[in-house]
């Protein structure tokens, strides 16, 4: 069989290094909880109030809210699993989590989610999240991206995707921010299977696939 060249390897390497592909949020379905705790203000495993109580939302009503509660999401189910994340724009009910270790500056990055409006006639309204990155020792912060707005209940949920530069000083910002917007009316924007992914530069990815594909001729001969 023949061997992989050194230079071939090391990018590969490379890449898996810097975590391309790799989603850099913990618990990104909000599937793992801590307890039975049920009502308003709970959040998931790694996930962290960052004003006011923001809810998570159970199909079963195991954890936090059940769909019915209120009104806000009655007849819907997780986008997967059992569980999701909503908060209010009037409040604003911001959440977030912090990372593991802080984004790569002037780094490319890709921010996901699946989102669904709320069900209620007053929340009934267009919305989504502004993504930042907080700095926890001093409260500044920095904006990244926006995801959303949702539209019409009648979509069910619908996948939205951002991609954005990291600035320069991101090792001073430690968590990043979820914090819901609205486009007119108050809006509860439920979330789930969220993403945040860096983004390999096209002569990585170019320098990639012409390796793999030398090493495929060789592996054919």
């Amino acid at each position: 069989m023949p061997t992989m060249k050194p230079a071939l390897f090391l990018g590969l390497l490379g890449l898996a290094t810097l975590g391309y592909g790799q989603n850099l949020l913990l618990n990104p379905g909000f599937e793992a909880v801590p307890d039975n705790s049920q009502g308003q203000g709970y959040l998931p495993n790694d996930w962290i109030t960052i004003s006011s109580s923001p809810d998570t939302y159970t199909n079963d009503g195991s954890y936090g809210l059940a769909p019915t509660a209120f009104g806000n999401f009655t007849g819907i189910t997780a986008h997967s699993g059992n569980a999701w994340v909503a908060g209010w724009s009037a409040g604003p009910e911001a959440f977030g989590q912090t990372l593991a270790a802080p984004l790569t500056g002037n780094q490319t990055y890709t921010l996901s989610g699946w989102l669904h409006q709320a069900v209620r006639g007053d929340l009934d309204n267009p919305g989504g999240y502004q993504i930042s990155l907080l700095n926890s020792s001093d409260s500044s912060f920095v904006v990244l991206t926006n995801l959303g707005d949702t539209v019409s209940v009648a979509q069910g949920w619908r996948f939205y995707s951002s991609t954005f530069v990291a600035p320069s000083n991101t090792a001073n910002f430690d968590t990043v921010v979820f914090s819901p917007t609205t486009a007119g009316g108050g809006s509860y924007p439920g979330i789930d299977d969220v993403s945040l992914t860096p983004v390999p530069e096209p002569a990585s990815i170019g320098a990639i696939t012409i390796g793999l594909a030398v090493l495929a001729r060789r592996r054919r001969k």
